[in-house]
């Protein structure tokens, strides 16, 4: 973890255990952002340049390495590869230009310009057998061995034999080590470069990122996508993926590079079952079960962000599906306990039953052709379709399948796709021929493109 002062953004990394991510947060905790995220790296102490306006890193993953980049983590540069192993700790001497790291499984301690060139050996043997993190003070660094359980301090040169010296010892699970000294963090414009995120964070209504000799600044968002003015943040007006996860309604862009959120995780409160959303409004309408076992329909509006959800509908069944009309701006659930498809106005009123169904599950609605089209979990499982007034009922699906559990349309290509939580996803097009096109499951709740 380290703090950019300059900028008010704080950057960490933060490890799972299929993936690392390398993450910033503004200071005030308003926003926060993945800059970067590998499966196959695994960045673990990092390093901010105020000055040069670099962000460093230690990485012990499958090509062990010292990286630098810039502060939004873009043109990324290996600055050392041949001598780590397992990179540790990091830390950096703005008075000579040097990145200082410490790596457990050579003992060794070592630097590197921070423009890279060769690197240079500090300590290194039997002597040092743990070192775990590094700081700078003055013409020394500071460093902490976990196995001899001491904090050691000795000349930041190279190639120096005089022993160390000892600064505190039987200190267990030593893991980090930084230095408060008010000199290593300077904040005139001076001594940044005059950085241009120094005053009212650059303009940006996100994030602010100076980038090496330039003084303009680069904005960057939290969420949603930068506007024309290159500084303000908005919903953004591309497709992206909403999906329910627990508690919380969340998205994701298709671009897999593209680590920003839509928008921000919403929460609301319960499980959230089904989603749909409204385009023009701009609402995310979704379906909970509430502690008393009732059933309810609340919506978010996206243009208000950090507004609670707001309820349709309460004291229902068991809303299992639900789709938006945009057409004649109605929702239309399936309720599993009632045995029924309903359709209401979207403020709630003008309850109509359209169809009673044994065991309703998932539901999508063609408004244009105006056709519905909804999955029935009943002992012969099948897929129905009826116009939105709930006439000309026929099913179109009704063998091979088990739990048909997700249904969406393809309005193109005339494609209706389902998921059955018990064999396969599969496609059939409207006129009822049906062709299996995968043997995968992947048991989701609610999810819809946006």
């Amino acid at each position: 973890m380290l703090f950019h002062f300059s900028a008010g953004n704080l950057y960490f990394t933060n490890a799972f255990r299929s993936e690392t991510l390398i993450e910033v947060l503004r200071i005030n905790t308003t926003h926060r952002r993945v800059l970067l995220k590998t499966t196959v790296d695994m960045p673990r102490d990092i390093v901010v340049d105020p000055k040069n306006r670099y962000l460093f890193w230690s990485d012990y993953g499958q090509n062990p390495k010292i990286e630098r980049s810039f502060l939004d983590c873009t043109n990324r540069t290996v600055l050392v590869s041949n001598i780590v192993a397992t990179p540790r700790g990091l830390a950096l001497d703005l008075s000579n230009g040097y990145v200082y790291w410490v790596d457990d499984a050579l003992d060794l301690i070592a630097r590197v310009g921070i423009d890279g060139g060769e690197s240079e050996v500090i300590r290194f043997g039997s002597r040092y057998p743990a070192p775990y993190a590094i700081t700078i003070l003055g013409n020394s660094i500071i460093w902490v061995d976990r196995n001899l359980k001491k904090i050691f301090q000795a000349s930041k040169e190279p190639y120096k034999a005089d022993p160390p010296t000892v600064i505190r010892d039987n200190i267990d699970w030593l893991r980090d080590v930084t230095i408060f000294d008010q000199n290593a963090q300077p904040r005139s414009p001076a001594e940044v470069d005059n950085n241009p995120c120094l005053e009212d964070n650059g303009g940006c209504t996100h994030f602010c990122f100076a980038l090496p000799k330039l003084h303009t600044p680069k904005c960057g968002c939290a969420f949603g996508t930068l506007q024309g003015d290159g500084k303000s943040c908005a919903i953004s007006s591309e497709n992206f993926l909403i999906f329910a996860l627990d508690d919380s309604l969340r998205s994701l862009h298709f671009d897999p590079e593209e680590y920003s959120q839509p928008f921000t995780a919403i929460s609301v409160e319960r499980i959230a079952v089904a989603l749909d959303y409204d385009s023009i409004d701009n609402r995310i309408y979704f379906t909970q079960i509430l502690q008393s076992g009732k059933g309810q329909i609340s919506y978010v509006n996206l243009n208000s962000r950090g507004s609670s959800p707001t309820v349709v509908v309460s004291g229902i069944g068991n809303p299992e599906g639900i789709a938006f009309d945009w057409i004649n701006r109605r929702i239309y659930y399936s309720d599993y306990t009632n045995q029924t498809i309903k359709s209401i106005a979207t403020d709630g009123s003008k309850h109509t039953v359209i169809a009673r169904v044994t065991k309703p599950r998932a539901i999508v609605l063609d408004p244009c052709q105006g056709y519905m089209y909804w999955t029935d979990w009943s002992t012969n499982a099948q897929i129905e379709r009826a116009t939105l007034g709930g006439n000309f009922r026929e099913s179109i699906v009704n063998s091979d399948l088990v739990w048909p559990n997700g249904l969406t349309l393809d309005y193109e290509e005339g494609f209706l796709y389902w998921a059955d939580a018990n064999l396969y996803v599969s496609l059939v097009i409207p006129a009822g021929v049906d062709e299996k096109i995968s043997s995968s499951l992947f048991k989701k709740r609610g999810i819809c493109i946006m």
